[in-house]
């Protein structure tokens, strides 16, 4: 595979498998709610690029909807 970005994950088997990091799911926890939300990381980057992933808030839909 010939991906420009990806990570491995190591099967049962022992092998190596790669996956392109677009593939991954990422999850979130609502700052007002506290609730799970799975987001993807590529979209919010392409609509924030100064997003940074380490202190950025990302609200689920239902305290988006009340703000």
């Amino acid at each position: 595979m010939d991906y420009t970005i990806y990570t491995k994950i190591k099967e049962k088997n022992g092998k190596a498998r790669e996956i392109m990091a677009i593939d991954l799911p990422f999850s979130c926890r609502c700052p007002e709610c506290n609730k799970e939300t799975e987001i993807s990381l590529f979209d919010e980057i392409a609509h924030n690029p100064d997003l940074d992933p380490y202190s950025s808030k990302v609200y689920c839909e239902s305290c988006t909807a009340v703000f």
